[in-house]
Parts: structure tokens; C-alpha cells; sequence
């Protein structure tokens, strides 16, 4: 799966960028959904890709 967020650069320390409380809250929210196996939940909030094996 991938989710897009956004990394910041703080001011103060311009050479760590970061994530806001809340893009990390996000990702907290995405693995909780995704362990559950909720593909509908992460689908509305970014892109599920699935494996596909060959049966050669």
C-alpha cells in the first residue's frame, strides 16, 4: 500500500525534516487498518496494490 503525506522542514532545524502530530497520527491510523485487514478503509485513503504471482 502507499499513502502519501508530507514531510516538513521546522524552521529551527532545517536539516531534519519531520512529520506533523498529525500525518503521524495517520500512519498510526493506517497500520491499525491495515493489520485488521480493512482494504476499504485504506483504499479511501490511498493505494492498495496487490501481488500477483505467476502460475508458469
Amino acid at each position: 500500500m502507499a499513502v502519501e503525506v508530507e514531510m516538513v522542514i521546522p524552521p529551527d532545524d532545517p536539516s531534519e525534516p519531520c512529520y506533523e502530530a498529525e500525518t503521524v497520527q495517520l500512519l498510526r491510523e493506517v497500520a491499525e487498518h491495515a493489520e485488521q485487514g480493512d482494504r476499504n478503509w485504506i483504499q479511501e485513503h490511498g493505494t492498495v496494490y496487490e501481488l500477483v504471482t505467476s502460475t508458469r
